[in-house]
């Protein structure tokens, strides 16, 4: 079979594996060189067989003084095609990056027009070639699996958050079958001079080291071949990683909060465990992962251990491993942004969750309950008519005390840090620890340590409403441990 064939076959292939028909559209990203001009000859003649419309985006990045060259070149070729095209100017030549904030900058230019175009599917002209480079590139700076299986046919976006699909048609052929096609077609292309410099890292890995790698097209095929069998074990990874998440996850409250349960995850294989982490919070390091898994191997009578790292907070307590994700650097856990005090009524009756913990409240006219709130104790009662309402329930405030009466009568006021602290309550978790306030600000209560005097209720008072609460799992840990 010839080259021609087997590429267009190949290409029909792929874009039928993803789903596109004639109904949906797909932006080439398309740069003018040999690889992006063969990309758009191929899904062009797709097309005409009841393939996507196309349109096509080339980003400029500035980076040299006759780039604009390319950018009219790409569009007289769309046009000629009869094919939309979109041009963005990053002009970088007028800051200096390097080739991967380049590569982030022109990724992000081309996700913000295929969202503008409604458009799902970007196509990228990345070749065996290409994929070898970045195997070898990962290697050298030490990568694992998801680094040595680089550029699968079809992959997810990468900037979080962005729902688009990246497909790459040619990644399982050479350059050198590429330019066999170019040849056979007579497709015009751009030359980029910055290709043959020894400036950049891949430039050198392309020019000295691939060769000696796979010196000819069929060693290359099989390097490509072993790089997609990579690819296959990282896809058997994951799916014991989702096995292993969906086996041992636990309930838990919070915007993207995962819990799991230690034991479980003591028993799997350590490499399973880093990837279902890994699948959480991308950014975790080597060393990160490390700390987690000494963390669950330790004895389960080991206190409480709480693991700032970045992007991410792992909480590893007797029975359970909390992840909550942190927007920044240095552990700020992003829940904390959404906590909204819980707003209550003396006299009324009603419930609400929060974060983890269960709220009840209620009027009641018996005078049966006590004032003794021991560690552990969840409820309190109060004089319904002495309250200043509204009340709050919020979790650690700073600068907050609580009246307290010693043995002797003497009156003294403790802050809630010291009292939080000496419950080994983690200053992780002291911000959505349940507290109550009054409308002045003033502390009444911190769930299941201690009630202040102000708020202690005589036997001959009226009507006393009482707040409960079902703690978490994490709160009764912290009793326990």
């Amino acid at each position: 079979m010839s080259d021609a064939p087997c590429l267009l076959t190949t290409t029909l292939k792929r874009l039928d594996e993803a789903g596109l028909t004639a109904d949906d559209g797909l932006l080439i990203g398309f740069s003018g060189g040999l690889d992006s001009s063969v990309l758009v000859d191929l899904v062009d003649r797709a097309r005409r067989r009841g393939g996507p419309s196309i349109e096509l985006i080339h980003v400029d990045h500035g980076l040299r003084p006759d780039s604009q060259n390319d950018a009219q070149f790409c569009t007289h070729l769309a046009r000629r095609r009869g094919l939309p095209i979109h041009v963005e100017r990053l002009n970088l030549g007028e800051t200096s990056v390097g080739q991967a904030e380049s590569r982030r900058r022109r990724m992000a230019a081309i996700a913000e027009h295929a969202l503008g175009l409604g458009i799902e599917y970007v196509a990228l002209a990345h070749h065996g070639d290409d994929r070898i480079e970045t195997f070898l590139f990962h290697l050298r700076r030490g990568t694992g699996l998801d680094g040595l299986a680089a550029m699968p046919a079809e992959s997810s976006f990468p900037i979080p958050g962005v729902a688009l699909r990246i497909l790459r048609p040619l990644i399982g052929f050479t350059r050198a079958e590429l330019e066999a096609y170019a040849e056979r077609r007579s497709i015009d292309h751009v030359v980029d001079p910055t290709n043959a410099t020894d400036a950049y890292s891949r430039n050198r890995l392309r020019h000295h080291l691939v060769p000696h790698l796979a010196e000819d097209s069929r060693r290359k095929r099989a390097v490509i071949g072993a790089i997609e069998r990579l690819h296959e074990e990282r896809r058997a990874a994951d799916h014991y990683a989702t096995e292993l998440a969906q086996n041992a996850r636990l309930p838990v409250a919070g915007i993207r909060a995962h819990a799991f349960r230690r034991d479980a995850l003591a028993e799997a294989p350590r490499a399973t465990v880093a990837r279902l982490f890994l699948r959480l919070e991308p950014g975790l390091d080597a060393s990160s992962i490390a700390r987690i898994h000494d963390a669950i191997a330790a004895s389960a009578n080991a206190p409480v251990r709480h693991l700032t790292l970045s992007r991410c907070v792992v909480t590893v307590s007797d029975q359970r491993v909390l992840f909550e994700p942190s927007e920044e650097r240095g552990g700020r856990d992003v829940l904390k942004r959404h906590a909204q005090p819980i707003s209550l009524r003396p006299f009324e009756a009603g419930s609400a969750p929060f974060f983890g913990a269960l709220l009840r409240w209620e009027l009641l006219r018996s005078d049966s309950t006590t004032d003794d709130v021991p560690p552990g104790d969840w409820s309190a009662a109060f004089d319904a008519g002495s309250l200043r309402a509204p009340l709050e329930v919020a979790g650690f405030r700073a600068g907050a005390r609580l009246r307290r009466t010693k043995k002797n009568g003497q009156v003294y006021h403790q802050k809630l840090t010291e009292l939080l602290r000496s419950h080994d309550v983690d200053a992780h978790l002291r911000w959505r620890w349940p507290c109550l306030y009054d409308d002045d600000g003033n502390l009444l209560w911190v769930a299941g340590i201690q009630r202040a005097t102000t708020a202690l209720r005589r036997p001959d008072q009226g009507p006393q409403w009482r707040l409960s609460i079902t703690p978490s799992k994490e709160m009764i840990e912290i009793f326990h441990s």
